[in-house]
């Protein structure tokens, strides 16, 4: 069930608290359980509510995408503290600390600890760094790019040819991103170009 707009809230603020704490403290503190949870189900709501709003209110949708990337910013900041001192327990014994990591924290601590380890010995020169197995002649064959497609029209009852109106934001819709500038002419859906008529953004152009 999605999250209201309350609970994104609290969740949100929960985040910053989060980022704040770890910049304020060397040591590693105790999160909530459920802490990584609450942030994934509510960038998992926004984006469901994206989805919703795309057809219907292309405002609300680019503010709801804003909100995303505000969480995904906060969140990328709390990891990288985070982690930095996680790194430092892979290299120090400091079982206090250890005590105050998530469930999720505690099972790649190992993880983390064994490829530092590995990593040590290879430039101690105590071991010999693994050597990884490159792609297979088939598999190189397989990468090879291919002649590109001749681009066709798309159906004419599914999208519409129109004419931006102004140079625009980038627009994420649900089936690709678009990067409009004024008097670009695309094809779109056509419940996407009424939206950017609607809008002011764009006017329909009459094929015939």
């Amino acid at each position: 069930m999605p999250l209201t707009p309350k609970e994104i809230g609290s969740i949100y603020s929960d985040l910053l608290s989060a980022v704040r704490a770890e910049k304020n403290s060397r040591r590693i503190r105790k999160l909530d359980p459920k802490f990584y949870r609450n942030v994934v189900e509510a960038m998992k709501s926004l984006e469901e509510e994206s989805i919703r709003q795309a057809p219907v209110n292309i405002d609300e949708y680019i503010a709801i995408k804003q909100r995303i990337s505000q969480f995904e910013r906060e969140f990328r900041s709390f990891f990288q503290l985070r982690f930095s001192k996680i790194l430092r327990l892979s290299l120090y014994e400091m079982e206090e600390e250890v005590a105050n990591l998530t469930e999720q924290e505690k099972e790649f601590l190992p993880r983390v600890r064994s490829l530092v380890k590995e990593e040590m010995g290879v430039l101690t020169q105590k071991e010999e760094p693994k050597k990884t197995q490159g792609p297979s002649p088939v598999a190189e064959a397989q990468e090879l790019p291919q002649p590109a497609a001749r681009a066709e029209k798309p159906p004419q009852d599914e999208y519409v040819l129109v004419r931006i109106i102004g140079d625009q934001p980038p627009i994420a819709m649900p089936e690709r991103n678009y990067f409009f500038r004024d008097n670009d002419m695309a094809h779109v859906p056509r419940k996407f170009a009424d939206l950017l008529v609607k809008r002011k953004i764009a006017s329909i152009v009459e094929t015939h």
